[in-house]
């Protein structure tokens, strides 16, 4: 399907060289967001966490999916724990009180770039709630991707 209403709202009007150049910076210092969480994005966390004391990604589990669920009752085990709660962390909003995970919507308060990585069962209804989202908290310019897995087909042709 072809949205008609998407527009380039990366970098805001009116397009100086200071503008740009700020916008860029924001990007580059910025957090990315995985929100749906299956194996490959679980990995990329765990890697992280391996490797940065920064906390610059987060994550956002799809309402009803475990943050760990995508990874085997054996991988967990020998799961380092440290590295374990380096990904807890980025999956639980810090404004939270009550440990709750985080969500879309966190995600797009404070990310730059979201990957949704969903299966190819939840995608639309996904991109369409970013969108909405991101209009609503008017945060336009964050970076929508998508990461489906190969099993998606266009039922619009």
């Amino acid at each position: 399907m072809f949205r008609k209403d998407l527009t380039n709202s990366f970098f805001n009007e009116p397009y100086t060289k200071e503008s740009i150049a700020n916008r860029l910076k924001q990007v580059l210092n910025g957090k990315v967001g995985f929100y749906s969480v299956g194996l490959y994005p679980a990995s990329l966390a765990y890697n992280c966490a391996m490797q940065n004391k920064g906390l610059n990604l987060l994550l956002a589990p799809r309402e009803g999916r475990e943050l760990f669920g995508a990874f085997s009752s054996e991988a967990l085990s020998e799961m380092d724990k440290d590295i374990r709660n380096k990904i807890e962390k980025m999956a639980i909003s810090n404004a939270s009180s009550t440990n709750k995970y985080n969500s879309l919507s966190d995600l797009i308060v404070n990310c730059e770039l979201i990957i949704l990585s969903s299966n190819s069962n939840h995608i639309m209804n996904d991109i369409e709630l970013a969108f909405e989202l991101r209009k609503e908290l008017d945060r336009e310019n964050v970076v929508i991707a998508c990461l489906v897995g190969s099993f998606c087909h266009d039922t619009y042709s």
